[in-house]
């Protein structure tokens, strides 16, 4: 189990406690997204205080923020051991794509629609080189 240890964040933190716990979120996706957790064989756990000395912000906001990133599945808590960046398994990733792909599918479907002809026009000329493409064997257009 690894601890995160290079955790440094330039972050002026806000008055407000909401303010706090939004910096802190923005702060912690920021750095995860950064990481490169699948380099690491084990578990990187986030220490709490060290969290808190380097965003200069109290703990309250750090575990708001935390609660706020389990509930995405970002990380995970585990009783009396603490909390852990989230590594998905290749199902998961794979699921993960499938829904992404499923819900961009039916957005362009609802905003094509509701798009005028001279909207669709516009994203033909804007696409011409996939319209000019030959298309999949056993795709119909």
């Amino acid at each position: 189990m690894a601890a995160l240890d290079s955790f440094l964040v330039d972050a002026v933190p806000t008055c407000s406690e909401s303010g706090l716990r939004a910096l802190a979120y923005k702060a912690l996706l920021a750095a995860i997204a950064e990481l490169r957790i699948y380099d690491h064989p084990g578990e990187l756990q986030l220490d709490e205080c060290k969290l808190s000395r380097d965003l200069g912000v109290s703990r309250t906001p750090i575990r708001e923020a935390l609660a706020i990133l389990e509930h995405q599945g970002f990380v995970r808590r585990r009783q009396r051991h603490g909390v852990f960046v989230a590594k998905k398994t290749r199902r998961e990733i794979i699921e993960m794509v499938y829904a992404c792909a499923a819900l961009e599918g039916m957005a362009v479907r609802l905003a094509c629609a509701k798009a005028t002809e001279e909207q669709l026009g516009a994203l033909r000329t804007s696409f011409s080189a996939f319209y000019e493409a030959d298309p999949p064997s056993g795709y119909h257009r």
